[in-house]
C-alpha cells in the first residue's frame, strides 16, 4: 500500500523560513488569480488582490534577513510582478 502524502508532516521538518516563503507563492497564486491572470480562473477582485499582495509582501518583508541569494530575490521579483499587475488592472477599472 502506498504512503498517503500529508502535507502538514512534510511542512513540521521545513524551516520557518521555507514555510513562510511557500506561503509567499500561495498568496502570489491567489493575487494572481484575483487579477485574472491564471486561465479558465477568472474572478477578478481587486479588493481580494490587493489583500493577497500586501500579505505576500510583509512575509517577504519578514524573510528579508533570512533568506539569501537566489531564493529571495526571486520572492521580490515576483511580488514586484503582481504588484504591476494590480496596477495595470486598478488602472482599467478606474
Amino acid at each position: 500500500m502506498a504512503e498517503e502524502f500529508n502535507p502538514v508532516a512534510s511542512l513540521e521538518s521545513a524551516s520557518a523560513a521555507d514555510v513562510l516563503s511557500w506561503c509567499v507563492m500561495l498568496m502570489l497564486h491567489q493575487a494572481r488569480v484575483y487579477l485574472g491572470l491564471i486561465p479558465g480562473k477568472t474572478q477578478v477582485d481587486l479588493q481580494q488582490a490587493r489583500l493577497a499582495i500586501d500579505a505576500a509582501g510583509a512575509l517577504t518583508d519578514l524573510l528579508q534577513n533570512h533568506l539569501q541569494g537566489d531564493r529571495l530575490t526571486e520572492l521580490l521579483m515576483h511580488v514586484a510582478d503582481v504588484r504591476l499587475n494590480y496596477l495595470e488592472a486598478s488602472r482599467r477599472q478606474s
